[in-house]
């Protein structure tokens, strides 16, 4: 069986909490969209927001088999899914920086549009 070092464990743990504190920007970022005046940049931050809990949703899977593997339970299968759910968090990251793009670009080309009109 292949042995898991404990950096490998510790950087395990440490990546989960960081890919829980993005997802906990995410849904703040996300509800700060849904104050915006504009009803597409509002229905933007709905669907960040809901990338955001995604985002928490696998941190916390992350973090539960990192904690697993730090009390000594260094099963293979616990790290792979470990990495994977953290993974899977990078990616939802990913797409909702995606969306929040999209929300920005909308932003300027409004304000554009309305100073072209003067």
């Amino acid at each position: 069986m292949h042995q898991i070092s404990e950096e490998n464990v510790h950087l395990t743990f440490k990546h989960a909490l960081l890919a829980k504190k993005h997802g906990d920007f995410v849904v703040a970022i996300g509800k700060r969209l849904q104050k915006h005046e504009n009803l597409m940049v509002q229905e933007y931050g709905y669907s960040i927001e809901q990338y955001g809990k995604l985002i928490q949703y696998y941190a916390t899977q992350s973090l539960m088999y990192s904690k697993l593997l730090m009390q000594g339970h260094h099963v293979a299968d616990f790290y792979t899914k470990a990495v994977e759910s953290r993974m899977m968090a990078a990616k939802v990251h990913s797409m909702a920086v995606s969306i929040y793009s999209r929300a920005i670009e909308e932003t300027i080309d409004r304000v554009s549009d309305r100073m072209c009109l003067y």
